[in-house]
């Protein structure tokens, strides 16, 4: 029997997944504060489970955190239903299809009110419930208020209690899940040391792990032909993986809205456009002259990060132009198994026409 494919998408906010801070890291998104990528709740946690069970991962971390800054008193049902990240979720459910789901949304809700909460768990739970995948697990992280708990046992959710992390008993200068240990000096103006350090980080990926390894998924399927999924994924919120018959050659491919030319029988897309966008598979391999890239960057970002993955990593920074669409141009002469692409600043959105991936020789 071989390993077991795991399908994770975790939903959250600043803990999973910011871009960079003053004090704390100048690039790269990943689950604030913790000192690297590797040492976050999302990584952790994946890393525990290959190291308990023979299995692999297919993997995307998303902050939402503006759809928690809706939740606030007189908030309705079509405030969140009408909101870009309520539609985000439901287009990464449908195309992605995860069978592990993490969602950990409730520090940056607007009210604690009890009929607040409970309202906003019922439009973002109830999606979830109507869109996710039969065998999936959906893991409910508990942390400001008992009311998430509530609302995850309702929809038949596993809640996961880490309201340790936040314990009023001691200062928050002394406590260890904190991040101020690991960051002792800092003068700048926010105040970000009370996001949980590495320590943190651990205590909530091993508390998730200890409800996860008895409940896990069954084997799914693989994703649908490339040509079935492609129609399916709406224009601005591409993710899944999709795989078509091996064409013999290249094809330029037209994938909700990306044009991508590829020459192999695998394409892999997992994250969304409006924060970033991250492509790559073992079974993507192509040998590439140049990346041309046309894409327009809302918010105060002044540089395109890239990397390439392949004979080499090869990382490149593009200087942004105003706000409209651009075509920028990278040469590359080098194998290409993947590659990923974000704006460097914090709260912006990409919106990316095409990726050509141009042939060699």
């Amino acid at each position: 029997m071989g390993k077991l494919k795991l399908k994770y998408y975790a939903i959250g906010h600043s803990y999973l997944k910011h871009g960079p801070f003053e004090g704390w890291q100048t690039e790269g998104f990943w689950g604030m504060a913790a000192s690297r990528p590797e040492k976050d709740y999302f990584h952790r946690l994946q890393a525990l489970l290959t190291e308990h069970t023979d299995c692999e991962f297919v993997s995307v971390a998303e902050n939402h955190a503006e759809l928690e800054r809706l939740c606030k008193p007189g908030a309705t049902k079509e405030d969140y239903e009408n909101s870009p990240s309520y539609r985000h979720i439901r287009d990464q459910l449908r195309a992605f299809k995860p069978n592990i789901i993490t969602v950990f949304l409730d520090a940056n809700c607007v009210s604690k009110e009890r009929e607040v909460l409970l309202g906003f768990y019922d439009s973002l739970y109830g999606l979830i419930a109507a869109e996710k995948q039969q065998n999936a697990v959906v893991l409910c992280l508990v942390c400001f208020s008992p009311v998430t708990e509530e609302a995850a046992k309702k929809y038949g959710f596993i809640p996961v209690n880490v309201q340790k992390i936040h314990e009023k008993k001691q200062q928050r200068e002394q406590n260890p899940y904190y991040a101020f240990r690991q960051y002792p000096v800092y003068e700048g103006k926010i105040e970000f040391r009370t996001h949980p350090g590495d320590e943190g980080h651990e205590y909530i990926a091993q508390q998730i792990f200890a409800k996860l390894k008895d409940e896990l998924p069954q084997e799914v399927a693989e994703g649908d032909p490339l040509d079935i999924a492609a129609k399916a994924v709406s224009k601005g919120h591409t993710s899944g993986k999709w795989y078509f018959d091996d064409p013999g050659e290249a094809l330029d491919l037209e994938i909700g809205g990306f044009n991508l030319r590829v020459e192999n029988s695998c394409l892999q897309l997992s994250a969304a456009v409006d924060t970033g966008l991250s492509v790559g598979s073992k079974k993507l391999d192509l040998f590439s002259r140049e990346l041309c890239i046309r894409a327009a960057v809302e918010g105060n970002a002044q540089n395109l990060q890239i990397t390439v993955f392949g004979e080499q990593e090869l990382q490149l920074t593009e200087e942004l132009q105003d706000a409209g669409m651009h075509e920028y141009r990278c040469p590359l002469n080098m194998r290409v198994r993947g590659f990923s692409i974000a704006p460097d600043g914090l709260d912006c959105h990409i919106y990316i026409d095409k990726i050509v991936f141009e042939e060699g020789e």
